[in-house]
């Protein structure tokens, strides 16, 4: 890990046990009041509890920007980390450089996926026609490639997890 990563997962450990630490205090202020409230019915204002409970969520509003922002620098760090790729992959910006390193089985010389003739559609057309996917709001929510599963591609999908496991 490297020690940006490093220096951003701890403060934000520390910003979360900070604002933990914060909210149990107030819990407890909470808590004695309730107490000192039932105990007098009603008559004890509680002056003391009542202005740290105050000062307390002062406190924690400041815990929670600073949490945020350890996040974000988290988020940051993470992000900054790459694939980690083998040493033979070809470093290319398309498709077209990757060479073809093992087939198996015999390729139907006659076999054109043209996306128009049953037999030869896409992966994802015979997806949409079995009514295994919903392309138009899994775009609106992820992209252009985004998509939801539904009914029995959701099954298939946690078959094939499970086969894997």
């Amino acid at each position: 890990m490297s020690c940006f990563l490093q220096l951003a997962h701890h403060k934000t450990c520390l910003a979360k046990h900070d604002f933990e630490g914060a909210k149990a205090e107030k819990n407890k202020i909470s808590k004695v009041v309730a107490e000192k409230k039932k105990a007098s019915k009603g008559k004890d204002p509680c002056e003391e509890e009542v202005a740290q409970s105050k000062a307390l969520d002062a406190k924690i509003e400041e815990l929670v920007t600073k949490r945020e922002d350890a996040e974000k620098q988290l988020e940051k760090a993470l992000g900054s980390i790459g694939n980690i790729v083998h040493k033979d992959v070809v470093i290319s910006k398309t498709e077209d450089d990757n060479p073809v390193l093992r087939t198996w089985g015999e390729i139907p010389k006659d076999l054109v996926v043209n996306g128009e003739e049953l037999g030869k559609l896409h992966h994802h057309q015979v997806m949409h026609c079995l009514d295994f996917i919903e392309m138009e709001r899994g775009s609106k929510v992820a992209g252009h490639r985004g998509y939801y599963l539904k009914g029995y591609g959701v099954m298939l999908n946690q078959a094939l997890i499970n086969y894997g496991i």
